[in-house]
């Protein structure tokens, strides 16, 4: 008899529980999550220099390649508020070397009166930023311009 109602113990308890995150679950089917991995390297701000290896075999552009920051972008497609998140930064160890991020956004939030909140860290130095975001109107013309050696 104790078998009987261990087991139906048991199942009732699995099916509460299966249910029950079914039903969690549920409800941010509207919440969309992309996740994103970045460096800070890039040829346009990268000197030539950057890349020749130093003593100890790296380069500058080896220690910045090897700073890796992760981020989540959840979007609620029902009222069109995002979310931008700082989840983590990882370090590859290289020997001799220190590596360090200069510029993190912590978050960025879009809410549904169109304003806008900012964290960020630049330097390890705190800024915070709020505003409103409005529609852009662009006016598309076939002009270009220079920009620091690039054509827009």
């Amino acid at each position: 008899m104790m078998k009987i109602i261990f087991k139906s113990a048991i199942i009732l308890f699995l099916l509460v529980f299966f249910l029950t995150d079914g039903k969690a679950q549920s409800s941010g089917e509207n919440i969309f999550k992309a996740q994103y991995r970045s460096t800070q390297i890039s040829q346009y701000n990268m000197a030539e220099s950057d890349y020749k290896p130093m003593p100890n075999g790296y380069s500058v552009a080896d220690v910045v390649r090897g700073t890796i920051l992760h981020f989540s972008l959840y979007l609620n497609l029902k009222d069109r508020t995002s979310l931008y998140l700082h989840d983590s930064t990882t370090v590859k160890p290289m020997l001799g070397m220190r590596s360090s991020t200069n510029i993190i956004i912590d978050f960025s939030l879009k809410s549904a009166d169109q304003k806008t909140f900012k964290k960020e860290r630049i330097f390890d130095q705190k800024f915070y930023s709020e505003g409103e975001v409005g529609n852009i109107e662009w006016d598309l013309t076939n002009e270009t311009k220079e920009i620091n050696g690039l054509n827009c």
